[in-house]
């Protein structure tokens, strides 16, 4: 499951009852912030392996998986606020690879130029 929460967004509630209902098994949350991350930890009850990288803006990245992680990386790819994250997941012996992006919006040149750079890299 991937949700981008909008971080100004403050309908926590909302979201948790959302990943609750859908009950996947690894989920990716994007523009999370400080708040964001305190308001949704309850839900590592039911996803103990996880990475957070809460920021300001629309920069931040929470990965939440029901399964053991046997990697996972924060990739800055640029200058821009917006990091990847990259992660080896074990299901079960099997291993599942995961790339998570939230380019900048292409609404300037530098971000369009940012964008484009991050999806290459992707590539």
């Amino acid at each position: 499951m991937l949700s981008n929460v909008e971080g100004k967004n403050k309908n926590y509630g909302k979201l948790i009852q959302s990943v609750k209902s859908a009950n996947p098994d690894v989920v990716v949350l994007q523009e999370t912030t400080e708040e964001w991350w305190r308001q949704i930890q309850v839900l590592t009850d039911d996803y103990p392996h996880f990475k957070a990288l809460p920021r300001p803006g629309g920069g931040g990245m929470v990965l939440l998986s029901r399964f053991p992680l046997e990697r996972a990386d924060v990739l800055i790819l640029d200058e821009s606020t917006h990091p990847a994250m990259s992660a080896k997941i074990n299901l079960d012996g099997t291993t599942l690879s995961l790339l998570s992006l939230h380019p900048p919006t292409p609404m300037r040149i530098h971000k369009f130029n940012y964008r484009n750079g991050q999806l290459e890299q992707a590539a």
